[in-house]
Parts: C-alpha cells; structure tokens; sequence
C-alpha cells in the first residue's frame, strides 16, 4: 500500500503590521522641537582654584564639632585624597577642611600646626575659656585620632575672641567669632585647593528621544 499523504499543515495566521520609528530632535528658542542632525562633544581641562578657609565653626556654647564637619576614621582617611573633589561646590569642599589639612600634614611631615580656640564672647570669664579650651581640643584630637598627627606637631591655644573679630554685638558677628582657628609654619598646608579635570560639554545640551509606533493589532 501506498503511505498515507499528510496532510498539508495548516495556514500560518497573518501577523499583524508594526512600524516603529525613532525621532532625534533639540530644543529651538521657542522649546519646540528641531530635529538634530548632529552631536558635538567638547573635551575640555578645567581647573579650580579655590581658597581653604582654615576656621572650624562652633554652635554657641558647645565644644562638640558640628556634623556639618566630615569626619573619617583612620582606615577613611588613608585612602582620602581631596584631588577628586573637581566637582565639589564651594561649601561641601569646606566642609572637608580638617582632612585637607591632615592629608597636607602628612605630605610634609616638618609642618607645625597652632590651633586656636575662641570662645566668642567679649567678655573674659571661666566658662568661656573652658569652652574655648574645649574646641581647640576637639579638633586637636580629631587630627590625631583620624590622621596620626603627632601631638609634638601641634600647639593649642585658645582666647575669648580671635584676633581679628567679626562685630560681637552682632548675631552673624557673634557666630563668626565661636571659632578655632588653624595656623601652619608650612604654608603648603593652608594653601589653596588646586584640583584639575575633564570635562565634557555636549553640543546641543539637550536632547529629545520621539518613539512612533504603529501596529494594525
């Protein structure tokens, strides 16, 4: 007997069309669309340079330093290096002060450093020396504790008002002057923060992505 013919196999149902498509365009003067034929990217080495403010600002009556201060462990601060601060804001950079200074005071192990301690009142009395003791201390330890700083290499002082205060009678006046203040026989230490990088700016700044799909589903 012949074998049996199989029958031939059904149909494939018709998919549905699509189309799908991909607009590129910029932003013209009316934030309408223009479309964008090309993108230009320019490379550029920037550098800053930017003054280390070397005051560390106290709350009024305390010794304890402000979080707004970072502070690092002894395993943190080895591998800090603030060169990688290039896009740092002014104040987030400052706030990095105590560890720009313990890293430059490692980089030149002959520096000294005099920390000062105000109190901010304009009056003399106890309590306002203990608290400027006190600050002077804080970051004292701080720079020993986290950075090893050996206590020959540093000298603390402290005073009701700094040398050259801000008006006491004045709120801000008065904030200014809760201080301690840093000084160094190196002056590579308090210099400014030198940092350089690249940077890349796209041509047009901005770009639209336009999806278009069409399906007969």
């Amino acid at each position: 007997l012949p074998p049996p013919v199989k029958p031939p196999p059904p149909p494939r149902p018709t998919m549905p069309a699509l189309s799908a498509s991909l607009a590129v365009s910029t932003i013209n003067s009316l934030n309408g669309n223009q479309p964008l034929n090309e993108l230009v990217i320019e490379d550029y080495i920037r550098t800053q340079y930017r003054p280390l403010l070397n005051y560390i600002f106290f709350d009024s009556g305390s010794a304890i330093m402000p979080a707004r201060y970072h502070a690092l462990t002894p395993s943190e601060a080895s591998a800090f290096d603030y060169k990688q601060f290039n896009d740092y804001e002014t104040l987030p950079l400052y706030y990095e002060v105590l560890n720009i200074i313990g890293q430059r005071m490692r980089t030149f192990p002959h520096s000294k450093l005099t920390i000062v301690g105000c109190s901010g009142e304009s009056s003399e009395t106890p309590q306002s020396r203990t608290v400027s003791c006190s600050r002077a201390e804080a970051v004292y330890r701080y720079l020993r504790n986290s950075w090893d700083i050996d206590s020959s290499r540093m000298k603390v002082e402290y005073k009701n008002l700094p040398e050259k205060p801000s008006n006491p009678s004045d709120t801000d006046g008065q904030a200014e002057n809760r201080r301690v203040e840093i000084y160094s026989t190196v002056p590579q230490v308090l210099e400014p923060i030198f940092t350089t990088d690249t940077v890349h700016i796209p041509k047009p700044s901005t770009i639209r992505f336009l999806p278009g799909g069409e399906s007969e589903a």
